[in-house]
């Protein structure tokens, strides 16, 4: 596993129910509500200039269903 594999899973661990149902339910960064992106950009996870992060999210997020 990746680093940012291990961190994407430590995000998601840390997510309740309802904001696990709400990430399966968009399972697209732009797709999430604000909450939800505001977590992954403050776990830095998405950081600004790296469109290489919203895809790996995608991923990780579609990898979930």
């Amino acid at each position: 596993m990746t680093d940012r594999t291990e961190q994407l899973e430590r995000w998601w661990s840390g997510l309740s129910a309802n904001q696990r149902a709400k990430a399966l339910r968009g399972p697209a960064f732009e797709e999430l509500d604000e909450d939800l992106r505001t977590s992954l950009e403050d776990a830095g996870l998405v950081r600004p200039g790296k469109p290489q992060d919203k895809d790996e999210v995608d991923i990780f997020l579609k990898t979930r269903h």
